[in-house]
């Protein structure tokens, strides 16, 4: 469990784990996080009846049928 590069550093130890947290962090909580409430917030906004938005945001729905709503949790 030794890195490749520097075969002294032991995986998850010492400054290890603190670059590896540094790294995965921000991209957590920019993905998970912070870019599904923006959709949400931009999403919030539109207006479900126009035509122009159902053409341009019907890709998302298009190929989903009411009597399958079960097929999401599959």
């Amino acid at each position: 469990m030794y890195a490749s590069i520097d075969l002294e550093q032991r995986w998850f130890e010492d400054g290890h784990f603190y670059l590896c947290t540094c790294a995965a962090l921000p991209g957590l909580i920019i993905y998970a996080i912070l870019l599904p409430i923006y959709v949400f917030l931009k999403m919030k906004k539109i207006d479900r009846n126009d035509p122009q938005t159902k053409f341009k945001y019907g890709f998302l729905y298009i190929g989903y049928r009411r009597e399958r709503w079960w097929w999401e949790i599959m």
